[in-house]
């Protein structure tokens, strides 16, 4: 399956803040977990400490062409770099 920039995909993820408060120490940390739902990144989170607040975030745009770039410098061939970036493409978390 195909997609051009622009068009939906079926199964996009969403990126969400998820704050946490560490039961023992009572500090409070912030994460960011790519999630399918509210619900998944909530589970995901879970053992890491009470979630006190999520919020989807858009503040996280990942470029295709970057991160292209970046795992081209880093050593990784043509094969690998098609997964990473068609996979992430798939899924809705590049621009």
């Amino acid at each position: 399956m195909n997609f051009k920039k622009g068009e939906s995909h079926m199964n996009n993820m969403k990126v969400y803040k998820v704050y946490l408060e560490d039961t023992v120490t009572e500090d409070c940390f912030k994460t960011i977990i790519p999630a399918f739902s509210e619900e998944l990144a909530m589970e995901y989170a879970h053992g890491n400490g009470e979630v006190v607040a999520i919020k989807e975030t858009t503040d996280y745009p990942i470029s295709d062409a970057k991160l292209y770039n970046t795992l081209k410098s880093a050593g990784y061939g043509k094969a690998e770099i098609s997964i990473i970036t068609r996979a992430l493409f798939q899924i809705g978390l590049t621009t």
